[in-house]
């Protein structure tokens, strides 16, 4: 399986805006199938325009370390959100999961 990092709310200095980096772990990028899905991800999430999907801003390497910088998105995970309120009212977990099948969806199109 392969690991991530995510770094909290860097700040792109450039560009003056908050972003999200994903860090494909220095062990981890040793591996070539790793650093391959890694670089799928990046290719595949760039490609796909859906507010259920962020919008990747680079792929970069740099002294051995992958990394991809992204939008930010406000919010909780589900993972904490259900940890934090229990488990969710079915209309909302019906919209929530509408919502996560059109990105699914459009991501199977391409």
């Amino acid at each position: 399986m392969v690991a991530w990092v995510r770094s909290t709310r860097p700040r792109d200095a450039r560009l003056g805006r908050t972003v999200a980096v994903k860090v494909l772990l220095t062990a981890t990028s040793r591996e070539p199938i790793a650093r391959r899905r890694f670089l799928q991800e990046a290719q595949s999430a760039s490609a796909l325009n859906h507010p259920n999907i962020v919008t990747v801003h680079a792929i970069e390497e740099t002294d051995d370390l992958d990394f991809m910088v992204m939008e930010f998105v406000e919010g909780q995970n589900l993972k904490n959100l259900i940890h934090a309120d229990g488990a969710l009212p079915l209309t909302r977990l019906l919209k929530q999961t509408v919502s996560l099948l059109g990105a699914v969806k459009l991501n199977a199109e391409w």
